[in-house]
């Protein structure tokens, strides 16, 4: 965060645990997924429009293609 201008964003999708049923992408380890509560925590300093998990399409290449259970995130530092 110290990195941002005042104004500056942060731009954020990532998988959750509940990734793990998929098996469409990410981590298959549960401790490198995220949820929107542990981001909310990292991300305690800035103001969050965006904040929400969701089931989506995904088709990033082969291995990253159909549903998947993300994280979005949108951060903004205070002006």
């Amino acid at each position: 965060m110290k990195s941002l201008r005042p104004g500056g964003l942060v731009l954020l999708e990532a998988y959750t645990p509940a990734q793990l049923g998929f098996r469409t992408g990410g981590p298959p380890v549960e401790e490198l997924l995220y949820t929107a509560e542990a981001l909310r925590e990292d991300f305690a300093g800035l103001e969050l429009p965006v904040l929400r998990e969701l089931t989506r399409e995904v088709r990033e290449g082969t291995l990253h293609t159909g549903r998947a259970a993300v994280v979005q995130l949108v951060g903004r530092k205070a002006t």
